[in-house]
């Protein structure tokens, strides 16, 4: 399963997280990463569309990090429908699935 993250480094960032958890199962969000921050094996599997169908968890990365360590929480299980390179950007389209909650975790 590949993890999506998202912070409140940027308003926008957070708002994305906000959005996720607001759409319907099937409503679809897109996500962009630089390519620095993709793994090699992600990256080398959007030629082709060989990401489409594959399930995601959607995470929110909380915290400063400075005295309060960073936590990873785990947001909204999602379904890449389309992954697509443009320039040095990736753009995933993601498909909103189950929400993930303490019970599941």
């Amino acid at each position: 399963m590949i993890v999506f993250l998202s912070s409140s480094a940027r308003a926008r960032y957070a708002d994305d997280i906000i959005r996720m958890l607001a759409l319907p199962r099937g409503g679809q969000l897109q996500f962009r990463y630089d390519s620095k921050w993709l793994a090699d094996d992600v990256r080398n599997r959007v030629p082709c569309e060989q990401l489409a169908g594959e399930y995601a968890l959607v995470c929110f990365v909380a915290g400063s990090g400075d005295p309060v360590p960073y936590e990873l929480i785990p947001i909204r299980i999602a379904r890449i429908v389309r992954a697509e390179s443009v320039g040095t950007s990736y753009i995933f389209t993601l498909a909103a699935d189950a929400y993930v909650s303490e019970a599941t975790t």
